[in-house]
């Protein structure tokens, strides 16, 4: 976003005549104009944020050894965040600041003292929004393929920079480091919530208002346990996708694996009755990545058809497998399903589309499309799209995408927010983007997970993975699974 010339003089005017003080930093009188854009990290330039996001601390690329100070002005109120080589804001001012920002625009003018003297880069903007929900959970993983000695499943205050632990596997209290992945929580709530354990001693993890079982569901002819859940945003019953998953791994270009479904169905979950119900087996269609509609009417997932139902198949034909996106209908009264429908023919357009979420409104499905495949967190083309259900069409959501992998994403509980992963900063580690989905579909610039100290992701040796919001604190404890495991 550029600002015309005589516009950009007005704005200084107002701002220096308006910055007499910041607390107790001193916003320069004198400095030199540079007539450019500032290189910061995270990139936080001209970006949609909630009203309650805690403070977007950033990095001033090539001045890390220079005082930098940002002052921010919105409506009359001003304040200010200062460091060497970055900036950071007082939480608490922070917070009093976007309140009285309301629903409106603040103007960030950055200075950095160089050699003595101080320069100016050109203003950029944050436009407030409405709330995003105070939570978010997620996976901690090293890029590795075939070890997991430590993981975390983890909660993050996004109104703080508070994190805590849903459970990890680092302090096994038997020395067994087993794969946790799948969390999945119940209409944004976490009085019910799940998620796997693999290895020796491993299960479903599902935690019911205070009670955790620990639950087999490979019973009668699954492919597997359960995979990708989705818990039912009324009832107490969990969609599933059982997977029969291989890696191969490429030994030219830049793509380094490609993760398959050699075979995949959908089962359903009877928590209170520990009953495993069949929804579909088809033998030449691959099922998975089932979601609810928030009124728990449809069932969603993605499908693709095969030729062959050999592993082989797969292997040989990987770049003409597509999904579309499908749904059946859902009678909760007798937990019966009805005849597929598919919602958006995504191969036909020689796309695939994977992980089907439907805003809370029931009008947007948004999802990740690539050439071919199903785990598109390894396709560099891979872009989030929303499908509109009421005019049946569809558009990619650009101003959110980059030139690199979009995977794993999800609403917020008010369908105002979206959150997903993303390669875009170095293309090996995922990390954890938020972006604005405006009444009509359009989205914004999408913005990094907000950190206390703005190197933590160049420092961090994990990506992010399968985020999902809640409204609520955890109520459990690691030690609380950890006990259920060792039975």
């Amino acid at each position: 976003m550029s600002f015309p010339r005589k516009a950009n003089v007005i704005l200084i005017l107002v701002l220096f005549l308006s910055f007499v003080a910041c607390g107790e930093v001193k916003v320069p009188e004198n400095f030199k104009e540079t007539h450019s854009a500032a290189n910061i990290y995270p990139d936080y330039t001209d970006i949609a944020i909630p009203s309650n996001i805690s403070p977007l601390n950033f990095l001033v690329k090539g001045h890390e050894e220079d005082d930098c100070l940002a002052a921010l002005h919105s409506g009359g109120t001003m304040i200010c965040g200062e460091g060497k080589g970055k900036v950071t804001f007082d939480i608490d001012v922070w917070h009093e600041f976007l309140a009285k920002a309301g629903n409106s625009e603040v103007v960030v003018r950055l200075y950095v003292k160089k050699d003595g003297e101080w320069l100016a880069y050109n203003p950029f903007k944050w436009f407030v929004k409405e709330e995003i929900d105070p939570f978010v959970c997620y996976r901690l993983i090293p890029p590795s393929y075939v070890c997991y000695e430590e993981l975390r499943l983890c909660q993050r205050d996004l109104t703080s920079f508070t994190s805590r632990d849903i459970y990890n596997n680092i302090d096994n209290a038997r020395g067994i480091n087993q794969c946790i992945n799948c969390h999945s929580f119940q209409n944004y709530g976490t009085d019910r919530m799940q998620f796997h354990v693999r290895g020796k001693g491993g299960g479903t993890l599902v935690y019911d208002h205070g009670r955790i079982s620990k639950v087999n569901m490979k019973r009668g002819d699954c492919i597997s346990s359960g995979v990708y859940p989705s818990w039912h945003p009324k009832k107490n019953l969990i969609a599933y996708s059982t997977n029969s998953t291989m890696q191969h791994f490429h030994a030219v270009g830049q793509q380094k694996v490609e993760v398959q479904d050699s075979k995949s169905d959908l089962i359903l979950y009877d928590v209170e009755n520990d009953k495993v119900l069949n929804i579909s087996n088809k033998p030449f269609d691959l099922e998975v990545f089932p979601s609810w509609s928030p009124d728990g009417k449809w069932l969603y997932y993605s499908s693709a058809t095969v030729a062959d139902t050999a592993a082989s198949y797969t292997v040989e034909h990987y770049k003409e497998i597509r999904y579309n996106i499908c749904r059946r209908s859902f009678n909760e009264n007798t937990l019966t399903f009805g005849e597929e429908e598919v919602v958006l023919n995504a191969a036909n357009d020689s796309l695939s589309a994977i992980l089907p979420r439907v805003s809370p409104d029931g009008r947007y499905i948004l999802y990740t499309a690539a050439p071919y495949g199903v785990f598109h967190i390894w396709h560099e083309e891979a872009d989030l799209y929303l499908y509109d259900l009421s005019s049946k069409t569809h558009h990619s959501l650009s101003a959110a995408n980059s030139s690199r992998a979009e995977s794993f994403h999800n609403w917020s509980s008010n369908g105002r927010w979206i959150t997903f992963t993303s390669r875009r900063n170095d293309g090996n580690y995922t990390s954890l983007f938020f972006s604005y989905i405006d009444k009509n579909g359009k989205s914004s610039k999408a913005f990094q997970l907000p950190q206390e100290n703005p190197e933590h992701d160049i420092l961090s040796t994990v990506g992010y993975n399968v985020p999902e919001f809640t409204k609520e604190k955890i109520k459990t404890q690691v030690k609380d699974f950890r006990n259920v495991l060792k039975q």
